[in-house]
């Protein structure tokens, strides 16, 4: 039996003892709904085969009226179940697996692609020096663009455009490149799509049981500058000067063409299971048996239009999450005690100037 309100995987102890299987011990009591309380009995480790799923199952033994085996909603995420609860069945090993992929050198052109609109008579102003770098940033500046290029998110450029580079450490130490396109940002014409609200995404959020975060791998990478356009996003080095390919954090119109192509992907989705603020999804719902359904149609959207998520980022059928600085759930939404605790922690004053 699959039962995805059961706490625990159960084999029936009458199926251990026809088997001869040696039990581990394990000295916890289970309760049943109508039923008093039973002892373990042991846990047993035995080789399960359920449709075209095989696989080592940890299994309680307990005594059981009706059923041999009663498996629960971790045996679906293992084996790759989904519930048809339409259809009154549920399948093991579906073919249509959902693969994390490491994302290089893909591009989502063929949907969309950013615009870089300047007024072409400022082009002047949009020719920055670049800035001064010790020996270690000059190295790291040398390293990363070294990846750039072997990935093909950037190339050499002989464009009249130019913008600085600077770095910022991340909390990790590691250093950060940055491109200063204040300059570019002056003269492009702004795109005025509409950012998502928090708290009109908080409202849908709290009425869900379980959640699941999704965090695409380097988001705005994963959106081509338009062609042509290309060389307006020129930065100078030391070394060279260099266009890129793809969407960067620093350009002002990033984060509406962002958000633009990411209402576009899922919106069938959206007020439905999915809220999306830039590149974070989350996926809820009210009921288990429609959980892995909703993850199953987001995944295979992002797939068909190469969008590629953060798999150490991910977080799954979750019932509390983090999103956009605060803890959400069924119960209540409040600030993430973490972004508020240097404020909390700031030290009293001690003299006024």
């Amino acid at each position: 039996m699959l039962d995805t309100g059961a706490t625990h995987k159960f084999v029936a102890d009458r199926e251990i003892q026809n088997l001869g299987l040696t039990l581990a011990q394990h000295s916890s009591r289970i309760k049943a709904v109508n039923s008093e309380v039973k002892p373990i009995q042991g846990v047993v480790c035995v080789d399960l085969k359920v449709g075209s799923w095989t696989g080592k199952c940890n299994l309680m033994v307990v005594p059981l009226d009706d059923f041999d085996v009663i498996l629960v909603m971790d045996f679906m995420l293992l084996a790759h179940a989904m519930i048809s609860g339409e259809e009154g069945y549920f399948d093991v090993g579906v073919a249509s697996k959902i693969w994390f992929e490491a994302w290089k050198q893909t591009y989502l052109a063929a949907l969309i692609e950013m615009k870089l609109d300047v007024v072409q008579e400022f082009l002047d102003e949009v020719a920055e020096a670049c800035y001064r770098m010790c020996l270690a940033k000059l190295a790291e500046l040398r390293k990363q663009l070294d990846g750039l290029l072997e990935a093909g998110l950037i190339q050499p450029s002989k464009a009249p455009y130019s913008s600085p580079i600077l770095f910022q450490r991340k909390q990790d130490g590691s250093m950060r490149m940055c491109m200063d396109y204040r300059a570019l940002s002056k003269v492009t014409i702004k795109n005025k799509y509409h950012i998502p609200n928090a708290i009109d995404l908080f409202d849908k959020l709290t009425k869900a049981n379980y959640y699941t975060k999704i965090d695409l791998r380097s988001g705005y990478w994963q959106v081509r500058v338009a062609r042509g356009d290309e060389p307006k996003t020129t930065c100078m080095t030391r070394y060279d000067f260099f266009e890129f390919l793809v969407m960067l954090f620093g350009l002002t119109n990033a984060p509406a063409t962002f958000c633009n192509l990411m209402n576009d992907v899922l919106y069938e989705f959206l007020n439905r299971f999915v809220a999306v603020y830039l590149d974070d999804i989350v996926v809820y719902s009210e009921l288990l048996t429609n959980y892995l359904r909703f993850l199953r149609a987001v995944f295979q959207t992002l797939r068909e239009y190469e969008l590629y998520a953060k798999k150490e980022k991910g977080e799954f059928c979750c019932e509390q999450i983090t999103f956009l600085g605060h803890v959400i759930s069924q119960e209540n939404i409040h600030m993430d005690s973490r972004k508020a605790k240097s404020v909390d922690d700031w030290a009293i004053p001690s003299k006024v100037c």
